[in-house]
């Protein structure tokens, strides 16, 4: 049981780690439009290459952010079968759900990794006003997902944790979070 709550642990550290470098991105993402809308339309004189980071910028916001949704229980989730089952059993669907999206992403992770090989590896990039490869947007994909798979390895093992000790003084159905930012302040507080 302490390996599962330090690998826990260690998963949700790198979860908010994560989700800052995706707050620190927005931010440049927000001040670097600001700027090129004030540049194009005060001087006639944008900045080349925003469009371009900004595309790349969008995936990075996107993907860092999918574990620490998880971790939130913010994600999409329909209980409309399993809201009146007994704790135990609401469980173990859960647990099937989890490893089921496990596998899904796990899928998307190796497929996202090959891509971003094959694009370093040949020299992709994106034409445009300024040559940016594409490389770094998909291993931005490759690393969201991988976190979030190993997030979703901790809440696997402490569900079979509570299905076979029998446990079912929590109810493991998600609760509703208080979005990004409020989610950002509470962990910064913490």
């Amino acid at each position: 049981m302490r390996a599962i709550e330090t690998y826990t642990r260690v998963v949700r550290w790198f979860s908010k780690l994560l989700l800052y470098t995706s707050s620190v991105i927005l931010l440049i993402m927000m001040f670097s439009t600001v700027a090129d809308g004030f540049l194009r339309y005060l001087i006639h004189f944008p900045i080349a290459g925003v469009i371009e980071l900004n595309e790349a910028f969008i995936v990075a916001v996107i993907f860092l952010c999918l574990s620490w949704t998880q971790i939130r229980k913010e994600h999409v989730f329909v209980e409309l079968f399993t809201k009146n089952m007994p704790p135990r059993k609401r469980e173990i669907v859960t647990v099937i759900g989890l490893f089921l999206g496990l596998v899904v992403f796990a899928a998307l992770t190796y497929q996202a990794f090959m891509a971003a090989y094959e694009a370093w590896e040949i020299g992709d990039f994106r034409q445009g006003a300024v040559r940016f490869p594409l490389w770094p947007g998909k291993a931005t994909i490759a690393l969201g997902a991988a976190t979030l798979c190993f997030e979703l390895i901790s809440e696997i093992l402490q569900g079979m944790v509570k299905i076979l000790s029998g446990g079912e003084d929590q109810d493991s159905s998600p609760k509703q979070g208080d979005g990004l930012c409020d989610s950002v302040l509470n962990s910064a507080a913490e």
